[in-house]
């Protein structure tokens, strides 16, 4: 018996002794998919919103009915070896795939708000799925529709050409990402 556990226990350790935190790579399956899918490894930094609750509902204010101002975003435990983050904004319920509202690069790492004046200094956008290089808030035409913002941690600051699009952010990142974090909000017009 003693064995056993004596064995699960050195398990357990190399497992956690890792000295150097290995980059993640996308999944390939994530470009037709509604969000990233990396490989497995425990996740650290946190994303959360003083305008919605993860997995809750976005004020109508944050939509095309009202402001449409995207929400504040706080980030906090953002690994001390990250040298910038990305953001991503996707809707995988539109009725033509997914919609990318909202991209964002070379975010300073030490950044612990993104809020609805500006993008932190020195940060780029990039091109939604509207074409434009801006923010889009939920508009769904119709039921209820689930919007991620994730944020990824990388272990390089991102070269990309001033209109760059979902695909060409998530080719940059690949195997650049050394945590993630998501938070959720469902919007549906009228309710």
């Amino acid at each position: 018996m003693k064995k056993i556990y004596l064995f699960f226990a050195v398990v357990f350790l190399s497992a956690c002794a890792s000295p150097k935190v290995q980059p993640i790579t996308i999944s390939k399956t994530y470009e037709a998919s509604s969000s990233p899918i990396i490989n497995s490894r425990q996740m650290h930094m946190v994303i959360t919103s003083p305008d919605f609750q993860n997995n809750g509902l976005l004020p109508q204010a944050l939509s095309c009915l009202g402001e449409g101002r995207p929400p504040v975003l706080e980030i906090t435990d953002v690994p001390s070896s990250t040298l910038s983050l990305a953001l991503i904004v996707q809707d995988p319920d539109a009725p033509a795939g997914v919609f990318t509202h909202w991209l964002a690069w070379n975010i300073d790492p030490h950044a612990t708000t993104i809020d609805a004046a500006a993008l932190p200094a020195k940060a780029s956008s990039g091109v939604n799925s509207s074409g434009s290089i801006k923010y889009v808030p939920p508009c769904p035409p119709s039921g209820i529709h689930h919007y991620y913002y994730r944020l990824y941690a990388l272990d390089a600051k991102l070269t990309l050409p001033a209109k760059a699009n979902v695909k060409q952010l998530l080719a940059a990142m690949n195997s650049h990402i050394i945590d993630e974090a998501v938070i959720m909000g469902r919007f549906q017009r009228g309710k």
